[in-house]
């Protein structure tokens, strides 16, 4: 991941139809093999700069401990009206998202198991976790579906879409509100994932 402040740091030519909206990212296809991220979420707009800097350091905290299922991503940060902003380019995921019954299929189970138990190792080590199913699986595709996580039926590989990551634990810089939504969003997936893996 580079961290770039240029005036233009992509092409809009590039920049296609809409594919979906998460709690932080609009997302918009890229060229032919690739989608854009602008950021829209509440953190980013409190406080676009501690957002940024987050960001940067989640990214390669993630590729440090899940790299073999991350898809190749760029973060290309810029200033606009002097504020710090960015997108992020990352390669296009065909698959879909995750579901139960594609636990029939003992790798898929075991991938997904290794990646909680990766994630667990980076939120002992470094205080963040993946967020594994967003704000449309936490409040209703949750119990069938993990939103970030989709499924390359082909080559049988999962793969994380989302390096936005949840932080917890109370720091000086972190917004009342923000630190509420976080431990919530937490707690719902502890539980939402409790019932994946026991299926």
């Amino acid at each position: 991941m580079s961290k770039k402040n240029i005036s233009k740091p992509y092409n809009n030519e590039l920049v296609g139809k809409f594919v979906g909206m998460g709690l932080h990212h609009l997302v918009r296809r890229y060229g032919d093999d690739k989608v854009i991220k602008f950021p829209v979420g509440l953190p980013y707009r409190l406080n676009s700069g501690l957002w940024c800097r987050n960001l940067c350091r989640d990214g390669e905290i993630m590729k440090k401990y899940l790299s073999s299922y991350l898809m190749d991503f760029d973060v290309r940060f810029f200033n606009v009206n002097k504020k710090p902003s960015y997108v992020i380019i990352e390669s296009f995921c065909g698959g879909r998202n995750l579901r139960k019954s594609d636990f029939k299929d003992g790798g898929v189970h075991k991938q997904f198991s290794n990646i909680i138990n990766l994630n667990n190792e980076m939120k002992r080590k470094e205080n963040i976790s993946l967020d594994f199913f967003g704000v449309k699986g936490l409040l209703w595709k949750g119990r069938r579906e993990v939103c970030n996580i989709m499924f390359d039926e082909k080559k049988r590989k999962l793969r994380i879409i989302d390096v936005a990551a949840l932080h917890f634990g109370r720091t000086k810089d972190r917004q009342i509100i923000v630190s509420f939504i976080t431990l919530l969003g937490l707690k719902l997936q502890k539980g939402l994932l409790k019932k994946f893996l026991d299926t």
